[in-house]
């Protein structure tokens, strides 16, 4: 999760008693520290355990990032031209929803991008708390509904 640190090899404990004193060896551990030279970049997926940040090759392959972790400048509130004012909130690095209790949001409606997208592959951590009801929607645009049903 970070630029820099240890390098460890793990061992997990043995669960079974007839299985205990088993032996873990490891060769030929290398590391070079010095004269390092980037690897060429591919198009093999990149994991990035980093949160909201894009390596520079995730960005040479395309991505882009929706969300820093402290600005909401990639979106707006459905509908309108800025961010909701309430129901919203940026915390820890994480993009929050206020509960008003009993699961109902305080009137802090959808968000979506300010930028329409075609054809894309979209990553995402997210967590639920108990009676939420929330979603990803895609490939809609605002006049979706109006289209539907005649009415916005």
């Amino acid at each position: 999760m970070t630029a820099e640190g240890f390098i460890a090899l793990q061992v997990h404990s043995i669960g079974k008693e007839e299985e205990s004193g088993r032996e873990i060896r490891w060769r030929n551990i290398h590391i070079q520290t010095e004269n390092l030279v980037p690897s060429p970049w591919t198009s093999i997926p990149v994991v990035n355990l980093i949160p909201n940040n894009l390596s520079p090759q995730e960005r040479a392959q395309g991505w882009e990032l929706l969300f820093d972790g402290e600005s909401t400048s990639q979106w707006r509130n459905a509908h309108k031209e800025s961010f909701p004012s309430k129901g919203w909130h940026v915390e820890n690095g994480e993009l929050v929803v206020e509960s008003q209790g009993g699961g109902e949001s305080q009137g802090a409606g959808d968000i979506v991008t300010k930028e329409e997208y075609d054809m894309f592959e979209f990553q995402v951590e997210f967590m639920l708390s108990e009676g939420a009801n929330s979603g990803i929607k895609y490939f809609i645009t605002e006049d979706y509904l109006k289209n539907q049903t005649g009415k916005a």
